[in-house]
Protein backbone atom coordinates (compact mmCIF):
# COMPACT_ATOMS: atom_id res chain seq x y z
CA UNK A 1 0.00 0.00 0.00
CA UNK A 2 1.52 3.51 -1.08
CA UNK A 3 1.94 5.84 2.20
CA UNK A 4 0.90 9.30 1.87
CA UNK A 5 2.07 12.22 3.72
CA UNK A 6 -1.55 11.87 5.01
CA UNK A 7 -1.47 8.18 6.16
CA UNK A 8 2.15 7.53 6.86
CA UNK A 9 1.64 8.01 10.78
CA UNK A 10 -1.66 6.39 11.05
CA UNK A 11 -2.09 2.61 11.91
CA UNK A 12 -2.31 -0.23 9.52
CA UNK A 13 -5.69 -0.99 10.25
CA UNK A 14 -7.15 2.86 9.65
CA UNK A 15 -4.98 2.89 6.32
CA UNK A 16 -6.82 -0.52 5.42
CA UNK A 17 -10.35 0.87 6.83
CA UNK A 18 -9.26 4.01 4.36
CA UNK A 19 -8.82 2.23 1.24
CA UNK A 20 -11.86 0.03 1.66
CA UNK A 21 -14.05 2.96 1.50
CA UNK A 22 -12.72 4.53 -1.27
CA UNK A 23 -12.86 1.46 -3.32
CA UNK A 24 -16.68 1.28 -2.06
CA UNK A 25 -17.11 4.64 -3.05
CA UNK A 26 -15.82 4.16 -6.53
CA UNK A 27 -18.28 0.87 -7.23
CA UNK A 28 -20.94 2.68 -5.53
CA UNK A 29 -20.18 5.23 -8.29
CA UNK A 30 -20.10 2.36 -11.43
CA UNK A 31 -23.12 0.86 -9.93
CA UNK A 32 -25.61 4.01 -10.20
CA UNK A 33 -24.09 5.44 -13.00
CA UNK A 34 -23.92 2.16 -15.45
CA UNK A 35 -25.91 -0.69 -13.04
CA UNK A 36 -22.75 -2.87 -13.19
CA UNK A 37 -24.56 -5.02 -11.03
CA UNK A 38 -27.22 -5.96 -13.28
CA UNK A 39 -25.12 -6.35 -16.13
CA UNK A 40 -25.21 -9.49 -18.29
CA UNK A 41 -22.33 -9.60 -19.95
CA UNK A 42 -20.43 -13.63 -18.96
CA UNK A 43 -17.11 -13.51 -21.16
CA UNK A 44 -14.46 -13.10 -18.95
CA UNK A 45 -12.39 -10.50 -21.77
CA UNK A 46 -15.70 -8.73 -22.26
CA UNK A 47 -16.74 -7.89 -18.93
CA UNK A 48 -12.71 -6.41 -18.15
CA UNK A 49 -13.34 -4.70 -21.80
CA UNK A 50 -16.79 -2.50 -20.63
CA UNK A 51 -14.95 -2.27 -16.69
CA UNK A 52 -12.29 -0.42 -18.07
CA UNK A 53 -14.72 1.67 -21.03
CA UNK A 54 -16.97 2.48 -17.51
CA UNK A 55 -14.55 3.63 -15.39
CA UNK A 56 -12.90 5.72 -18.12
CA UNK A 57 -15.88 7.16 -19.64
CA UNK A 58 -16.86 7.94 -15.39
CA UNK A 59 -13.60 9.46 -15.21
CA UNK A 60 -14.02 12.12 -18.19
CA UNK A 61 -17.33 12.62 -16.97
CA UNK A 62 -16.52 13.09 -13.17
CA UNK A 63 -13.77 16.32 -15.01
CA UNK A 64 -16.83 17.90 -17.06
CA UNK A 65 -17.89 21.02 -15.41
CA UNK A 66 -21.45 20.56 -15.62
CA UNK A 67 -23.56 20.58 -12.28
CA UNK A 68 -25.72 17.56 -13.48
CA UNK A 69 -25.76 14.14 -12.00
CA UNK A 70 -23.75 11.67 -13.76
CA UNK A 71 -26.08 9.65 -14.47
CA UNK A 72 -27.98 12.33 -16.40
CA UNK A 73 -24.10 13.69 -17.85
CA UNK A 74 -24.15 9.63 -19.25
CA UNK A 75 -27.70 9.97 -20.98
CA UNK A 76 -26.59 13.56 -22.48
CA UNK A 77 -23.36 12.24 -23.84
CA UNK A 78 -25.49 9.50 -25.66
CA UNK A 79 -27.96 11.94 -26.84
CA UNK A 80 -25.64 14.66 -28.02
CA UNK A 81 -22.65 14.56 -30.37
CA UNK A 82 -21.86 18.37 -28.92
CA UNK A 83 -21.91 17.13 -25.56
CA UNK A 84 -19.53 14.08 -26.21
CA UNK A 85 -16.78 16.80 -28.28
CA UNK A 86 -17.34 18.95 -25.67
CA UNK A 87 -16.29 16.18 -22.82
CA UNK A 88 -13.55 14.91 -24.60
CA UNK A 89 -12.10 18.36 -25.24
CA UNK A 90 -12.32 19.56 -21.76
CA UNK A 91 -10.93 16.61 -19.91
CA UNK A 92 -7.44 16.83 -18.70
CA UNK A 93 -5.76 13.75 -19.60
Amino acid sequence: MQRTSRTANCPAWFQVATLIAVENRCHWSLDVTYREDESRIRAQHLRENFAWLNRLTLSLLKQHPSRKSLAMKRRSWGWSDHFVREVLTSAKL
